[in-house]
């Protein structure tokens, strides 16, 4: 996916695949992400009685993880390429 996504309540229309590339591409984070969705959760399930129980807590924490997560290897992607070409 080359292009960013538009508005962020778009997100809850994108596909998985289109999402993760959209993360992968620093489009929008997994914190964004978990944000629209829990928002969209918090509109529509008064509605349709659809989730019981919503572990918001534990979706931010691990969206933040995750994040964290795909920071480290891209900061660290460079170092190790450099490395490599340069031995």
């Amino acid at each position: 996916m080359n292009q960013p996504i538009g508005p962020r309540d778009e997100l809850i229309y994108t596909s998985a695949t289109a999402l993760a590339a959209a993360i992968r591409a620093k489009h929008v984070s997994s914190a964004e992400a978990v944000d629209v969705y829990l928002q969209r959760i918090e509109a529509v399930n008064p509605h349709l009685n659809a989730l019981v129980q919503v572990a918001v807590d534990i979706a931010r924490r691990q969206a933040r993880e995750a994040d964290a997560a795909l920071a480290r290897f891209y900061s660290a992607r460079p170092t190790a390429h450099r490395a490599a070409v340069e031995a």
